[in-house]
């Protein structure tokens, strides 16, 4: 399939449209991958997804480059996940007046 999808997407048309390459691309990432975190990620034996990039960034001298400081950035509690509550209609709706225009 990544064969003939990479075939379709050097010989097809360059109007986003007419080829179907972009669209299944973003079939797969909107869709395909996340049910597959969800699905495979956890299970006897499997760590979750994000424990491992957690393992895997969670390193003093990471935090000490990006943040100038050793300790994480503690986010208020009252807070919540309003922010994300906030912010993901907003990034939707850019989206789709940036694939409008």
């Amino acid at each position: 399939m990544l064969v003939l999808l990479a075939a379709r997407g050097l010989a097809g048309s360059d109007v986003v449209a007419d080829n179907i390459v972009p669209t299944t691309f973003w079939l797969l990432v909107w869709i395909a991958v996340p049910l597959s975190c969800g699905l495979l990620g956890t299970g006897p034996g499997c760590s979750p997804v994000r424990a491992n990039l957690a393992r895997l960034t969670d390193r003093p001298g990471l935090c000490q480059a990006v943040l100038g400081r050793r300790e994480p950035l503690n986010w208020p509690v009252r807070r919540g996940w309003w922010p994300a509550v906030v912010l993901s209609p907003s990034q939707v709706t850019l989206a789709s007046h940036l694939a409008i225009t």
